[in-house]
């Protein structure tokens, strides 16, 4: 059975972020935040300082420290209160909208 027109809530976004970096007068986290938000119902940012407190979503320390990006996206998915998350890092800048937006109106149950 596929479901169409799933909600926004239904799905989380996670973005692991391990810096501060930015391109073009953007920081890469808040070009994250601006790819996920308009798909997803809460963004959860996963990093180990509070440098992105500020953005008004929660951050999400590692549960087990030194195990990289999978111990972020763990850590995270611990937080998470959906079954459906997009999980983008801040290092990426070229992604787009449309890229995690292709796979979100359908899901194969």
């Amino acid at each position: 059975m596929i479901e169409e027109q799933r909600s926004e809530q239904e799905y989380s976004g996670i973005i692991l972020a391990g810096g501060q970096n930015s391109r073009m007068g953007i920081t890469l986290i808040e070009h994250a935040i601006a790819i996920l938000a308009p798909l997803c119902g809460n963004i959860i940012i996963s990093a180990n300082h509070d440098h992105f407190d500020s953005y008004g979503y929660p951050v999400v320390g590692d549960l087990f420290p030194g195990c990289g990006p999978m111990g972020g996206i763990f850590s995270a998915l611990t937080k998470s209160e959906t079954l459906i998350n997009l999980v983008i890092p801040t290092y990426t800048p070229f992604v787009t909208p449309d890229i995690p937006a292709f796979n979100l109106p359908c899901r194969f149950l």
